[in-house]
């Protein structure tokens, strides 16, 4: 797209504002280092007067971004002691930034899920902090077709960890 990687953090968070910006009202306008525009309306608008913004990434730095002006945080991969961390520097960038730490939701993955403890491995999630999981698609190919796998991940994963 011939955008540089150089400074992408910094072109990400001006990028979100922005956008931000042309979803709160008409004739908005931002005025930044990589985008500005004048007097521009973006419709439609989202019902809701925003989209949530997942930060994704397995470093610190997405995690401070998460904290700083996510409504959410993907790391994607990661041990719990690595998610621990990450979703430590999350809570800790949002404080520094007078944000409310439990507003920004948590996503993640454990392998658990699809062995023989699934309810062990979302306890050992929320523990943690996460407040969101997924599930692969990948977990729903087989023989038995998808409904099937669908249905059999609903009982043996989904119903055991709901109340979680």
């Amino acid at each position: 797209l011939g955008v540089p990687g150089a400074r992408r953090g910094a072109r990400t968070d001006e990028y979100v504002a922005a956008m931000r910006a042309l979803w709160a009202g008409d004739d908005a306008s931002y005025d930044g280092e990589f985008v500005s525009f004048d007097n521009v309306s973006s419709n439609p608008k989202p019902t809701s007067g925003a989209v949530p913004v997942v930060i994704g990434g397995h470093s610190a730095a997405a995690a401070k971004r998460a904290g700083r002006l996510g409504d959410g945080f993907f790391p994607g991969k990661g041990s719990i002691a690595e998610l621990t961390e990450m979703i430590d520097i999350v809570r800790q960038s949002a404080a520094e930034h007078d944000r409310d730490p439990a507003s920004i939701e948590i996503t993640a993955a454990h392998p658990g899920l699809f062995g023989d403890d699934p309810v062990g491995a979302a306890q050992e999630l929320a523990d943690i902090g996460v407040t969101r999981t997924i599930a692969p698609a990948f977990m729903l190919l087989g023989s038995e077709g998808v409904e099937a796998k669908a249905t059999e991940m609903a009982e043996r994963i989904i119903a055991p960890i709901a109340d979680i």
